[in-house]
């Protein structure tokens, strides 16, 4: 196999975001986790070997959320609360706010959901309690005020309790009476100095476990308001505890990222269970705000941005580092061109031409693993910030770079640009598109190969594709297609459209995928539905009318743009046992040069030579050798061995240009560099 250069571009300065809470559905299998820009992601753990990012909600700069909690029958209603004193519903089919509801008395710091109800806990000393029906959320009735704000609260099983915790007090409450059984006082270190009370969790027997400001653990009788053991796990304040579900299990951990386990003993004279101290792991370098614990594993995650699932059976850790689902960088091909996405501005840079970085190929033969820097800085051709501060959900540029597009939770912008003789942008004005536009989330451009014209294809929030006619001056639209007549049942997950402007492939978050002709709209074909995972990526193969579809479990599958079926080529077959076995999802494919088809994850590129060899009945490979390979196997043809390259810390995007591949990488230390300081801690040999 000829050698591929790689254009690595390590300038792209990825905006880490803290995680502020995390809430488990175990009916669908989905963790949702806040971060400090707003925003919500949808992890789905359906694979627990490889989960994948689901689905994303974009952040507000004016929105706060301080707590997330799953409700409903089948737990797949999301609700979350802030400091605007709103308690907000999601759709997650939409992926925007559907209801909202005020919650009594200004700010609030936490919630959590028992059954049908759902209580808050607000910064004037209210617990607010709400009915969840089919149309929202009813006020039911608030608990007796009390002195200093709720900053933690937790459910009893049994749904008659709540447990508050506030400075310097824990309290049991009685939800039918809506007044306090119990009232525990934590003490101070200092006299003036309040102790906060930042996380509790209950137990069915009434065990209470709380973690305050003075780095403490303790465990209370929630029956008889008394103090059962306390134990100075940190060295500064504690702002996540919880229970395991079977509760033979406790966590805590905080500011120290230090997690510490506890386990019930009986002591030797008496049938009290006493919790101790069994064992502690250090998976964090910042603080630590949030925690979920299932049966063997718990989710952790705080300032360090990383997401982290801790094994307890077999003492492993897959961490998850803060990269961003959609994609966050376009190339323009044929301009030769990338468009970097950051959250509230662009950047287009202009690649270098690899006849200015290679040497020539028959004086110095190219060997792998060789390097060349370019001899130019890379020049910046466009910076272009949004209007009024608003977070970029989607970008887009052509691929002659002289229209590029973004979208907001508020309005599309599409502009035209120019750089000779000088640089100018042009702002495209919608109000021709009148009543019928939708807001997308979503888009791609495309030139028609007959005519040149341009287009722009959107998926919207409501789960239809929007075609627009892009001219001179206008910017109109052209055609919508509703989702359901294609075929689709949610909002648009992946679109991609062919070279030549013919074929527009879409797929929906329930895994339904279908081919559409890009003229007339009419449908070509609906590929088969992949029941045991999701899809995470999609490309074009070049010379045939093939599609290229990758799952969260790792699986590679080819289409018939024509038939609708999996290809002879097999190549979901093809893969190496290694790439089969990673923990980490599939981030994206496409196809190099010379029939190349290359996956790739944050940490690993997968590169296939897809072109047919002929094979001497020497080569013939047993049947051990078969089943050792796993793949599928052609007389007459086989394929070469796929070829695995990990030499990236986190690659964010990976795209082609005539022979050559782009990739986009972020250093770990640039996403620490970004990062505030971390409890400092003495250790041995260090300063």
């Amino acid at each position: 196999m000829a050698p591929c250069p790689i254009h690595t571009l390590r300038f792209f300065a990825l905006e880490p975001s803290a995680i502020h809470a995390m809430a488990w559905s175990a009916q669908i299998k989905c963790l949702a986790v806040s971060r400090a820009d707003n925003s919500i992601e949808l992890w789905d753990f359906a694979q627990p070997s490889a989960p994948c990012l689901w689905k994303w909600l974009a952040g507000n700069a004016e929105a706060s959320i301080e707590a997330l909690s799953w409700a409903g029958p089948d737990q797949d209603r999301l609700f979350s609360t802030g400091l605007h004193g709103l308690v907000l519903e999601y759709d997650l089919v939409r992926l925007a706010t559907k209801h909202q509801s005020a919650v009594t008395s200004g700010p609030a710091w936490c919630m959590g959901v028992h059954g049908d109800r759902l209580a808050v806990g607000t910064e004037e000393g209210y617990v607010c309690l709400f009915r969840i029906s089919s149309d929202g959320l009813d006020y039911d009735k608030v608990l007796d005020k009390q002195e200093g704000r709720i900053l933690c609260l937790a459910w009893h099983s049994s749904g008659r309790y709540i447990v508050t915790g506030s400075p310097d007090t824990i309290r049991v409450w009685n939800v039918e009476t809506g007044h306090p059984t119990q009232r525990m006082t934590t003490g101070r270190l200092e006299k003036h100095k309040e102790t906060i009370v930042w996380s509790v969790g209950v137990s069915d027997d009434l065990t209470i476990i709380s973690g305050d400001s003075r780095g403490k653990t303790s465990f209370w009788n929630g029956q008889k308001g008394t103090l059962l053991d306390t134990y100075q796990t940190h060295k500064a304040d504690v702002l996540v505890v919880a229970f395991n579900p079977d509760q033979n299990v406790a966590y805590s951990s905080g500011v120290d990222p230090l997690i510490v386990h506890f386990q019930p003993i009986v002591r030797p004279h008496g049938d009290r269970l006493k919790w101790v101290k069994s064992i502690h792991r250090s998976v964090h370098t910042h603080d630590v705000r949030a925690m979920v614990c299932l049966n063997n594993m718990y989710f952790s995650g705080g300032v360090d941005t990383h997401l982290t699932l801790s094994d307890v059976a077999t003492k492993t850790v897959s961490r998850y580092p803060p990269l961003p689902r959609s994609e966050c960088a376009h190339l323009a091909e044929t301009a030769r061109a990338i468009l970097l996405q950051y959250q509230r501005h662009l950047e287009l840079w202009q690649l270098c031409e690899l006849q200015q970085v290679l040497p020539d190929p028959q004086a110095t033969p190219l060997r792998p693993g060789s390097t060349y820097v370019p001899p130019e800085e890379p020049e910046k051709l466009l910076y272009l910030e949004t209007k009024d501060d608003e977070i970029i959900r989607h970008a887009h540029i052509s691929d002659q770079a002289n229209l590029v597009a973004y979208v907001t939770s508020t309005r599309l912008c599409v502009f035209r640009l120019t750089f000779q003789p000088r640089p100018k942008i042009h702002k495209f004005a919608l109000e021709d598109a009148n009543s019928r536009f939708e807001l997308p989330h979503i888009f791609r451009f495309y030139r028609d190969h007959k005519t040149q014209d341009q287009f722009l294809v959107t998926g919207t929030d409501l789960g239809n594709l929007q075609v627009f006619a892009i001219q001179d001056q206008a910017f109109t639209l052209k055609k919508t297609y509703l989702g359901h007549d294609l075929g689709l049942s949610t909002s648009i997950a992946q679109l991609k459209v062919d070279q030549k402007g013919r074929r527009i492939v879409v797929s929906d978050h329930d895994g339904h995928l279908v081919c559409i002709n890009a003229q007339d709209g009419k449908l070509i074909t609906r590929m088969a539905k992949y029941q045991n995972a999701r899809i995470v990526a999609l490309a074009f193969r070049k010379r045939t009318s093939e599609l290229l579809v990758t799952y969260s479990d790792h699986k590679l599958a080819t289409f018939d743009l024509v038939t609708g079926k999996h290809s002879k080529l097999g190549l979901k077959t093809c893969l190496p046992k290694e790439w089969n076995r990673k923990k980490k999802c599939t981030r994206g494919v496409l196809e190099g040069a010379n029939e190349r088809v290359i996956l790739y994850d944050d940490l690993t590129l997968c590169s296939i030579d897809t072109r047919p060899k002929t094979m001497t009945p020497a080569q013939t490979p047993t049947k051990k050798e078969r089943k050792e390979k796993n793949g599928l196997y052609n007389p007459g043809q086989v394929a070469s061995i796929p070829k695995l390259l990990s030499k990236y810390e986190h690659l964010v995007y990976l795209g082609a240009i005539d022979e050559a591949l782009v990739a986009v990488e972020v250093k770990a230390q640039s996403i620490e560099a970004q990062l505030p300081p971390s409890l400092r801690q003495k250790k041995f040999g260090v300063m």
